[in-house]
């Protein structure tokens, strides 16, 4: 049995734990270009070459927070030895961009200043199709887990489009935080929240953003509505046991198939960014996000590593730390499997997908009633670059 929980040391915590374990608590019952190399040629006019000047050759791009004030790092790898040219802004393609420097290798990494609170880099290639990058964190205060769903390269040599989708705990912010996310240039909010959950912490109102509410776990996370209970969990790995046998429900649920449609649906047709969210940003967020990736083509690697960028950036924020700290050590062993995200979380759900529907694309489309036409509209809109071809 979970140790009494009327303590008023430890409320804070169980507070924060009651509104994850609703965005988990499925209530299932009981627990069970280029410089080339001296020795390439592909410069000479072939069969194939103007293809080839269409794909991005970046293999991987990232910009980060440096040491310093204003100071960020940009690394890149490459497909060939390349020259690339970097320049950068404030905004994603703005055209007076400065340039900032170039190098000539398969890898490259540059420190630059930039007063940005997050700066657009675009990688210029001497062969291929550049690229845009900037920071995946927005290093929010109030909301730590809002990052950028994008700057994953697909299996085929694409890349997901950053700036066009992010995904977020709940929208909780600071006048300055909100300020922040008002100029990321998204239209639409979707929270994915129980409708108790909305209504007890409802979203900050920020102008130009259109709200709306995508109810996951529907009658089995709301209280009162024909739910059942969350069952007594006395060990750490029976709460483990738990959030994965909770993640099928993501899958299973009439409820979760019809938010998650409207979700990728109106993400498809968006005329702006896209935002979506749950409490903490890490389950029902953490499922979407695996989703879309994978129908974009990400690989599963690096689907799961998104997955688990939830412990860096909520399980191990201070306030969540601070949280579980102020429990009795017996109690904290037990809820912070319900406060971290574990691959076997994710690996519940993706089997689920692969023995009831074979593939992520047959769950979409008859698990989820997405439309082959929505998910070409899904891709159109945020990957970039040509594929590659064999």
């Amino acid at each position: 049995m979970v140790p009494a929980m009327n303590t008023p040391l430890i409320q804070p915590a169980l507070k924060t734990a009651a509104a994850v374990l609703a965005s988990s608590a499925i209530l299932l019952g009981p627990v069970s270009p280029a410089l080339a190399s001296t020795s390439h040629t592909s410069d000479r006019p072939h069969a194939g070459h103007h293809h080839r000047q269409q794909v991005i050759p970046f293999t991987s791009a990232t910009v980060q927070k440096a040491r310093g004030a204003n100071r960020w790092t940009v690394s890149w790898s490459s497909e060939r030895t390349q020259l690339v040219r970097v320049y950068v802004g404030d905004e994603a393609g703005e055209e007076s961009r400065r340039a900032t420097g170039l190098t000539v290798g398969r890898h490259g990494t540059l420190t630059f200043t930039s007063r940005a609170d997050r700066p657009w880099v675009k990688l210029v290639p001497a062969y291929g199709q550049p690229l845009e990058v900037t920071a995946r964190v927005l290093g929010l205060e109030s909301a730590p887990n809002l990052r950028d769903a994008g700057g994953y390269r697909t299996t085929d040599g694409r890349w997901v489009k950053y700036g066009a989708v992010y995904r977020s705990p709940a929208l909780a912010l600071t006048d300055e935080d909100a300020a922040t996310v008002g100029g990321l240039g998204i239209s639409d909010d979707y929270d994915l929240r129980t409708t108790d959950e909305a209504a007890t912490e409802p979203d900050v109102q920020i102008p130009g953003m259109a709200y709306h509410h995508l109810d996951v776990l529907g009658s089995l996370g709301n209280p009162g509505t024909g739910g059942s209970q969350l069952p007594d969990i006395a060990t750490a790995q029976e709460a483990r046991t738990y959030m994965a046998q909770a993640e099928l429900a993501m899958v299973d649920s009439e409820s979760a198939k019809s938010a998650y449609h409207d979700l990728f649906t109106g993400l498809a047709n968006a005329e702006g960014a896209g935002l979506y969210h749950c409490t903490a940003g890490k389950d029902r967020t953490g499922w979407a996000n695996a989703v879309l990736l994978t129908l974009l083509g990400v690989d599963e690697a690096t689907v799961t590593e998104d997955y688990l960028l939830s412990n860096t950036y909520f399980f191990e924020s201070p306030a969540i730390q601070a949280q579980l700290a102020a429990m009795p050590a017996a109690q904290r062993e037990i809820y912070e499997p319900f406060m971290r995200v574990e691959e076997e979380y994710l690996r519940s759900g993706l089997d689920r997908v692969a023995e009831e529907y074979g593939s992520m694309e047959a769950y979409a489309v008859d698990g989820l009633g997405l439309s082959p036409r929505t998910l070409a509209k899904l891709r159109a809109r945020l990957l970039v670059g040509e594929p590659t071809r064999g």
